[in-house]
C-alpha cells in the first residue's frame, strides 16, 4: 500500500502494465492491511519493487503467492 496526502494505493498487474488503484482500508496491525473497497476478486497486486514502477508501465513478475 503507497500511503498518499489524500488516499491510499496499491499497484496492480492489467495486462502486465502497471496499474494505480485507490483503495479503501480498515483494521491495520503490523502483518496485515484490510482492503475495503478498490480492488476485485482475482487482482494481483504488486509488492516489491514499487518504487521504480510507474502507472502504464511494463513489467514483469516471476512469483505470484
Amino acid at each position: 500500500m503507497i500511503p498518499g496526502t489524500r488516499f491510499k494505493q496499491v499497484i496492480i498487474a492489467d495486462s502486465g502494465k502497471a496499474k494505480f488503484v485507490n483503495v479503501e482500508t480498515g483494521i491495520r496491525n503490523e502483518n496485515n492491511v484490510q482492503i475495503l473497497s478498490g480492488l476485485n476478486i482475482g487482482d494481483t497486486v504488486i509488492t516489491t519493487g514499487i518504487l521504480s514502477l510507474k502507472p502504464g508501465m511494463p513489467f514483469q513478475y516471476n512469483k505470484v503467492q
